[in-house]
């Protein structure tokens, strides 16, 4: 199942549980609820990673864009 879908879902389905983008990385979107195995993703420009680790860092990019402190021509990857 495509990555993407399934987060969705988990939010849909747990939203309560994930007031802000580091609460939905931290308890939906890092590991399976069944088997408590880490999601690996494609991290855009990167290899294979955990997915929380890599949603922590496209969280951390888009809030350093957002309040102006880096450039989206220089933005890091």
């Amino acid at each position: 199942m495509n990555m993407r879908l399934v987060l969705r879902m988990k939010y849909q389905r747990g939203k309560r549980h994930a007031s802000t983008a580091e609460d939905f990385i931290e308890n939906l979107a890092s590991k399976s609820s069944m088997s408590k195995k880490l999601y690996q993703i494609d991290c855009p420009g990167k290899e294979v990673m955990p997915s929380g680790e890599c949603l922590r860092l496209a969280a951390y990019r888009e809030r350093q864009l957002g309040q102006g402190k880096v450039d989206q021509a220089n933005a890091p990857d």
